[in-house]
Formats: structure tokens, sequence, C-alpha cells
């Protein structure tokens, strides 16, 4: 897994999957999920939606189709906007 550490960006795509991001901070970006292996140690993304390709979008549509989730519109999932999240110690 790669560790991206202490990182600090704005407008730019991240892809989660194969990641541990270490002390970093995002504002404004797109983050990609694809179903892989991810962590996250005191990182905050602001703003930032999530997009989901791959076995991931395949799931939130199967739980979707269950109404586990609700309905989907495109391939974005998550908050858009609202307070930051944390990333989990």
């Amino acid at each position: 897994m790669q560790i991206v550490e202490n990182q600090t960006d704005n407008g730019v795509v991240l892809t989660l999957d194969d990641k541990h991001f270490v002390n970093c901070r995002y504002k404004g970006c797109t983050l990609v999920y694809g179903g892989g292996d991810y962590a996250l140690t005191n990182t905050i993304f602001e703003n930032c939606p999530l997009t989901l390709n791959g076995p991931a979008q395949r799931t939130a549509s199967l739980l979707a189709n269950f109404g586990v989730l609700p309905p989907q519109s495109g391939t974005s999932q998550g908050p858009q906007g609202g307070p930051p999240k944390k990333g989990v110690n």
C-alpha cells in the first residue's frame, strides 16, 4: 500500500484505492474509490465528493436495489459539502 503523507491540496482528483493517507488535508477534491484497500490517519477531506467505480459502484447499486442506500444518480455517492470529514485513526 502506498503511503501519502503530509499532503495539502485543492481541487485535485484523488484515487483512494491502495493508499494510506497520513496527516493530509484536501479541499474541493474529487475522491475516486473502486473497492480496494485504503487507510486514513489524521486526514481531512473538505467539500470532496466521492465517485464510486468498478466493484464499489456495483456494490452501491446492489445496496440501493435492496433499499439499504438511497437510489443513485450517476456514479457519485456521499455528501457534497457540510462539515469536514475526518479520517479514521
